[in-house]
């Protein structure tokens, strides 16, 4: 007899056909997308002119390390105080400091902020919801074109989203797992605190995550080991005394506040629904902050579709 021809598995045993041949073009695809959106932000960066936010900028990059920290502003002898946090500046003068102070390097920041956001949110997207909404926060955060103009421009509204991106992901790793990751809600919080001190805003999306961790916590406190409840208490400890207490930092800890405050006592005449939060939402990421949807709408309804159908598919098929 001949010996028989054995052929090799094309998988371990016991291991899932889907998961042994697990496509990998959602990956590739992203590094393709990622490398035409660095060609695309990087092509005519220094056609535009400074405005006259860019020009506060370039007040507060130019000034001293006190200045950045204490937010404050020296204008021709008079001196003010800026109301955007330090962090944004504080990186930005570090950058021109071995990048050189010329108007192109100064737009590079933003602009590697604005391609890091692609890959950042297909990872983001992925983890907390599967691989197609994670190919869709990708090729979004490629396409808009909100995006690409707070890429080209001196601001930190670029950076921004970037660290909005960083702490979902980080807030997935940390909460969404079976066992709890300490190390992951630590660089959430570390995250969370650079993100409200290089933008105001990110105030909502911290309370939105905040009452997430709570309510992930309550349902499954006796999983928790002492430990881990623990260490939960010292973050947010040292979070808060980091906030409120380093010299400078408290300083725009306490604007950030009387800003939320002010915004909080004055009256709305009329609240604002969410359908026309989604609409500004849509309308702004897919035609821009000042275009409107010149189907009258049906375009906008087709994104909503697409954006849909990429976070509840997956759920129904099991994360990707």
């Amino acid at each position: 007899m001949g010996d028989a021809k054995t052929k090799a598995p094309s998988r371990l045993p016991g291991t899932p056909l889907l998961t042994a041949r697990r496509p990998r073009w959602a990956f590739w695809g992203m590094v393709a997308l990622t490398l035409v959106v660095c060609a695309i932000r990087f092509t005519d960066l220094s056609a535009r002119t400074y405005w006259v936010d860019e020009g506060f900028t370039l007040y507060r990059v130019y000034g001293t390390w006190s200045d950045i920290v204490t937010n404050a502003i020296n204008l021709q002898g008079l001196s003010t105080s800026d109301i955007h946090p330090p962090l944004y500046f504080a990186a930005l003068k570090l950058w021109v400091t071995f990048g050189g102070a010329n108007e192109y390097v100064m737009r590079a920041f933003s602009v590697f902020c604005g391609i890091l956001l692609v890959p950042l949110s297909y990872v983001a997207g992925r983890r907390l919801f599967g691989r197609g909404a994670g190919v869709i926060a990708g090729v979004l955060a490629a396409l808009s074109p909100a995006y690409q103009w707070y890429s080209w421009e001196i601001r930190m509204y670029s950076l921004t989203p970037l660290l909005a991106a960083l702490t979902m992901y980080l807030l997935a790793r940390a909460i969404g797992a079976k066992h709890f990751r300490p190390l992951a809600f630590a660089g959430w919080a570390a995250m969370s605190l650079v993100a409200v001190f290089t933008h105001y805003s990110s105030v909502s999306l911290l309370i939105a995550q905040a009452a997430f961790v709570f309510v992930s916590l309550f349902l499954r406190v006796r999983r928790f080991r002492g430990r881990y409840l623990a260490a939960l208490a010292l973050i947010g400890v040292a979070s808060m005394a980091a906030a409120f207490f380093l010299p400078g930092i408290s300083n725009s800890a306490r604007q950030i506040l009387s800003l939320l405050l002010l915004n909080a006592s004055q009256p709305r005449p009329e609240p604002v629904s969410l359908i026309a939060i989604i609409h500004d939402v849509l309308g702004a990421s897919t035609f821009g902050m000042n275009a409107a949807d010149p189907t009258g709408g049906l375009l906008e309804a087709a994104v909503a579709a697409v954006v849909v159908a990429g976070v509840f598919l997956p759920l129904s098929r099991g994360r990707g």
